[in-house]
């Protein structure tokens, strides 16, 4: 465990701020940035600045991932909303063994994977992937829209599956806007307070 908290550690350090990740992205750059301009609310919503108070977090993170399109910007957002909070982001493919040791549904690795860390680095909880309401609104989505086979070349989906990406960004965005991220919140929210309970 002591070695996880200092390959956490040591990778949040050598993170991208959200800026310099936001400037760099190679796919969905045009949504990303809309979504999170459109996000601005969350930060009146969370005045009082406590959720992320003194906790460092490490976003382990795909370009191509629509997962990633939602929640980094969500969570960017909790954490401008913050006090002494801070936010630095990494390609799985340049950590995969550290994102291992977060596994998420089904126990694997999924993306993006959110680890909180406290001040002297120790990984005090990880939250991945999409809130259940997104996860209920994918399952109906791919019933009626199946998932191509996972194709990425570079860094970048092959088509159909960059196609098939952009149609669920496009539907699903909505969710997020009319409260999603309501949810995706309450669940980071609870992680946090049953670690500090």
């Amino acid at each position: 465990m002591r070695r996880l908290m200092s390959n956490a550690g040591k990778t949040f350090t050598t993170g991208l701020t959200f800026d310099e990740y936001a400037a760099d992205l190679r796919v969905h750059h045009k949504e990303f940035a809309e979504y999170y301009e459109r996000l601005t609310e969350i930060v009146s919503e969370l005045r009082d600045g406590s959720l992320f108070a003194n906790v460092r977090t490490l976003a382990i993170v795909e370009d191509w991932c629509p997962d990633c399109v939602f929640n980094v910007p969500i969570v960017a957002r909790f954490i401008e909303a913050s006090r002494q909070a801070s936010l630095r982001i990494v390609r799985r493919a340049e950590c995969r063994p550290l994102a291992d040791n977060f596994p998420g549904r089904g126990g694997v690795s999924r993306i993006p994977t959110f680890v909180f860390l406290d001040s002297t680095d120790n990984v005090i909880g990880h939250w991945s992937e999409r809130c259940t309401s997104s996860q209920r609104w994918f399952d109906q989505f791919t019933r009626h829209h199946p998932m191509p086979e996972l194709d990425i070349r570079d860094g970048i989906p092959a088509p159909p599956l960059l196609d098939w990406m952009k149609l669920r960004i496009s539907l699903e965005r909505e969710q997020f806007y009319r409260g999603v991220w309501r949810d995706v919140l309450a669940e980071i929210r609870a992680v946090l307070r049953r670690l500090a309970e």
